[in-house]
């Protein structure tokens, strides 16, 4: 009976584990973002992919900023200003371009980026 209850709770565990990543608990948002502590291409392709993927959530189906709330106004006000931090942060470390481009994340950043242009 004993090894019974053990091997539940070590399945319950597993599950439990498996539950917090999938929803996400170990994801970041633009807000987790110190810019100060960005260092490869990387990290910076990285930070702009979260920013660029809060913004598209933002914006939703609304057609132009008249069609935001006050409070949605103010997210992206400090979301624009965090992407302008990283841009500039980024400038500061003449990191090559090639080296962007060989990160994991860049062509889906891009896309992001465009989408919402």
């Amino acid at each position: 009976m004993k090894k019974l209850k053990l091997n539940i709770f070590a399945i319950l565990s597993i599950a439990s584990l498996t539950l917090l990543v999938s929803c996400g608990a170990g994801s970041k948002s633009s807000a987790d973002i110190e810019v100060d502590k960005l260092e490869t291409a990387c990290d910076f392709v990285s930070a702009m992919k979260i920013c660029a993927e809060e913004a598209i959530a933002l914006k939703g189906d609304a057609e132009s900023p008249d069609d935001y709330s006050e409070e949605d106004k103010a997210k992206g006000m400090k979301l624009m200003q965090k992407i302008q931090d990283i841009q500039k942060a980024a400038m500061s470390k003449e990191i090559a371009e090639e080296d962007y481009k060989a990160c994991p994340e860049f062509e889906e950043t891009e896309k992001l980026l465009k989408d919402l242009n």
